[in-house]
């Protein structure tokens, strides 16, 4: 009876250190390994833009096209092709490599829009900015960018950086005072004349450089 109680005695204070130790002890906390960011490498392939073929503008009664730097009529509008640049590469948005098919050039092309009737908003769709072939192909730009100047200052439309993005033929350009244009285009080779144009505007003969 004596060996029972003393066993009964010290299972009871066992227990009561086993209870006292876990009523004290605090628990630590588990920590949290910070990310590792690792770097990811970026594939850049190439690309090849190809043109989308447009509904043919109204035909413009003007026989002779201007030149680069001329500034020609449009239905509300005033048009300067600024300047005109081959390109045998480009990068749009920084993202990806772009070359032309064989027998097809880039051609990079700023252009300047001028509201002649300033608070009446003149919408163009992207599908009427267009350049014409010799052999009467009419294409719209595959890329292009918009810069809108508000003011009445110039605007140098070559520093427009590229979008990524591929034009919408029904996106509309909201004309309400200037507008500045960088247009991407994927025409043949082998022209001996591009003509430029908006909608019914007088077109322009672009002069490549290099």
């Amino acid at each position: 009876m004596k060996k029972q109680k003393a066993f009964y005695l010290v299972a009871v204070f066992v227990l009561m250190l086993v209870l006292s130790a876990c009523g004290t002890a605090t628990p630590e906390p588990t920590s949290t390994p910070e990310p590792t960011l690792e770097p990811t490498a970026t594939l850049v392939p190439t690309k090849t833009p190809v043109p989308t073929k447009t509904s043919v503008p109204t035909e413009t009664p003007f026989p002779t096209p201007a030149a680069v730097g001329e500034t020609v009529a449009g239905v509300g509008v005033e048009v300067t092709v600024v300047e005109a640049y081959e390109r045998e590469r480009l990068y749009p948005g920084g993202e990806y490599l772009y070359r032309p098919n064989a027998g097809y050039i880039i051609i990079d092309v700023g252009v300047h829009i001028k509201n002649l009737s300033p608070g009446e908003t003149i919408s163009i769709p992207w599908n009427n900015v267009y350049v014409l072939e010799d052999n009467d192909d009419i294409w719209m730009p595959v890329f292009g960018s918009v810069e809108y100047v508000t003011d009445g200052s110039s605007f140098d439309p070559l520093t427009i950086g590229i979008s990524s993005d591929y034009v919408e033929a029904n996106d509309l350009i909201e004309v309400e005072h200037d507008v500045y244009l960088r247009l991407i285009y994927v025409i043949k080779d082998s022209n001996e004349h591009i003509l430029f144009g908006v909608g019914e505007s007088a077109q322009i003969e672009l002069t490549l450089k290099k």
